[in-house]
């Protein structure tokens, strides 16, 4: 496949030939792959990288509320190239109407958040205001001149990532990768016991997982990652609402890099995380 079927297949792009793409990969899945996307088929045909819950989350904010709240005009406004300090006016004058505050706060809300967008559990650690703290990031990114920018919020609120996709779907990256992929390997279970299986690692990207667990929940994860890495191991993850840092799970055998962390969270285009984080094995 090329890359422009690579796009158009996972859904970055319109395509009618999802079905004759998947029935040319169907031979190259294992038999309970293939049994459970032919049962599934229907999140092919619309695009899989469109249809995880929080997607389809984002997707019923962007088709049902926003249209309540602004016009395609101003959502076009809010990407258009402005002047420095252009996006702050832009925000204070035109987007930051009452009905955005109020349909934004709902929206995105603990208890909507909880039974539409992300697992209730996934929120069990967190002690701060859901909708106050997702409106304090979304408005800072909104009045920054990086929002021109940023591809995330762009797909967020028009359905697509226009000229700038993320980073494994550039056109420049795609050999690369296919060229890697006898390199890539699924393993259902949890991370200590894919230690056990392939050996010891040293880069580990781990999302967000610890502020779904408890901090002793986390130190005992931490721990048993650290046990399984090489000396100089990496451990790369962000914080979203709950402040976890495995170098404070883990003392004495962790290092955290706050220099390169506080610069990453800068240039991070997931605006609604609160911090990335780098820790060291030592």
């Amino acid at each position: 496949a090329d890359h422009d079927s690579f796009l158009s297949f996972l859904g970055f792009s319109e395509s009618n030939e999802r079905k004759v793409q998947y029935d040319s990969l169907r031979a190259l899945l294992s038999p309970q792959a293939a049994a459970w996307w032919d049962a599934h088929f229907p999140l092919i045909a619309r695009g899989v990288i469109t249809q995880g819950k929080f997607e389809n989350y984002f997707r019923y904010f962007r088709t049902r509320m926003l249209p309540l709240i602004h016009s395609k005009k101003d959502v076009a406004g809010l990407f258009r190239e402005k002047e420095k300090g252009g996006q702050e006016i832009f925000y204070r004058t035109t987007w930051n109407t009452w009905r955005w505050r109020m349909f934004f706060r709902i929206f995105f809300s603990r208890y909507v958040m909880g039974k539409y967008g992300r697992d209730p559990e996934f929120m069990r650690e967190v002690n701060v205001s859901v909708s106050d703290y997702i409106f304090s990031k979304a408005e800072n990114e909104l009045r920054s001149d990086a929002a021109q920018e940023n591809l995330f919020l762009k797909n967020i609120m028009t359905g697509n990532f226009g000229a700038r996709l993320p980073f494994y779907a550039r056109k420049e990256n795609f050999e690369n990768i296919r060229n890697a992929m006898d390199r890539f390997h699924v393993f259902r279970g949890y991370a200590e016991d894919a230690c056990r299986t392939f050996g010891k690692f040293s880069a580990f990207n781990l999302s967000n997982i610890f502020e779904y667990l408890s901090p002793q929940v986390t130190r005992e994860v931490a721990e048993g990652l650290v046990r399984n890495t090489v000396p100089g191991a990496r451990f790369a993850y962000w914080n979203l609402m709950v402040p976890r840092k495995l170098s404070q799970a883990c003392p004495g055998t962790l290092e955290y890099r706050e220099e390169i962390s506080d610069r990453l969270t800068e240039r991070d285009m997931g605006f609604f995380y609160l911090h990335f984080n780098l820790d060291v094995k030592k």
